[in-house]
């Protein structure tokens, strides 16, 4: 799992109540990643916390304490995110190799001296999510472009750049959840596979227990499709929980069933599954998938959540 990196390059703050307002919105959005399983609380940086400065005559120690007065709930998570310094420590072999070949250059167009740019460049080689202040427009984004240069086994240096994934306020966690999300589904290359880590990848979604039994029955060649139309279920019920309404505002086709299917009890028999909760409940929304294979789902308008039940052939009618 990723951890975190503190760009030490967009430190410090000009003064400590700014440091506490920005630990605030950095905070906000690193539990965020936690929270989803993306991302694990680990913060690395060049200097240990009781050490480094983030604005004059403050530790980002001292700022996590002082914070504690402002918001209690963003001070806790930092005070309790573990902290590895130097940077490198604890690395692995092939990527503490690696990191003693690279150095760094700069960010974007800004210089970085080769010290100051360690953390980034560690982002760039091994995936960790770069923490910022967002002193300057160029540290308040989501996304940096790390240039550094690398040391090659047969002795030549290559130029090297390296865009990382970034974090100084919610909305940029928003942004990273759903690049790291869509690598993971991409990644997913059995139903077994997309099963164990449902909750992550399809983390507005919720699936009944029938569905991993039902998921055994597929063909391996729908998997792809699948993964694709439940991006979108998914992608809709986090809209709807912004948006609000007596339904999510689909983006695919989904229909429910007619009244005569409804009706009659042993098609709307074959509609019911096992929710989350417990007792069997109708599911009779559905979305298709392929040529002949049918999701179906309910909806709870009380509490926005969007439950799958069934993923396979098309049910009788």
């Amino acid at each position: 799992m990723r951890e975190f990196a503190l760009n030490e390059a967009s430190l410090p703050a000009d003064h400590v109540t700014t440091s506490h307002s920005w630990l605030e919105e950095v905070a906000e959005g690193m539990s965020a990643l936690v929270n989803k399983g993306l991302a694990r609380p680990t913060l690395r940086s060049r200097s240990s916390i009781h050490e480094l400065l983030c604005a004059p005559g403050t530790t980002l120690f001292d700022a996590y304490i002082g914070l504690q007065s402002i918001n209690r709930t963003a001070s806790l998570f930092l005070l309790q995110m573990a902290n590895l310094a130097p940077v490198q420590v604890e690395l692995e072999e092939f990527l503490f190799d690696r990191f003693l070949r690279c150095e760094a250059v700069g960010c974007d167009d800004l210089p970085l001296p080769p010290e100051l740019g360690e953390p980034l460049v560690l982002c760039a080689i091994s995936g960790a999510i770069a923490v910022s202040f967002p002193a300057a427009p160029i540290w308040d984004r989501d996304e940096l472009e790390i240039a550094f240069n690398e040391l090659l086994d047969d002795g030549s240096i290559i130029d090297v750049k390296e865009t990382v994934n970034a974090v100084a306020r919610l909305p940029h966690a928003n942004s990273v959840a759903k690049r790291l999300t869509d690598i993971e589904r991409a990644q997913i290359k059995t139903y077994t596979e997309m099963w164990d880590v449902r909750s992550r990848i399809f983390p507005n979604l919720n699936f009944g227990p029938e569905v991993q039994e039902q998921l055994l029955d597929l063909n391996t060649g729908w998997l792809t499709t699948l993964k694709d139309k439940l991006a979108k279920l998914d992608n809709d019920a986090r809209n709807w929980k912004s948006v609000g309404g007596p339904a999510p505002e689909w983006s695919v086709h989904v229909t429910d069933e007619s009244e005569s299917v409804k009706s009659n009890p042993r098609l709307s028999n074959h509609r019911m599954y096992r929710s989350v909760d417990g007792p069997k409940r109708c599911f009779f929304w559905h979305a298709r998938f392929g040529s002949s294979q049918r999701i179906h789902l309910r909806f709870d308008a009380s509490k926005q959540q969007v439950e799958i039940g069934y993923i396979g052939n098309h049910l009788p009618l």
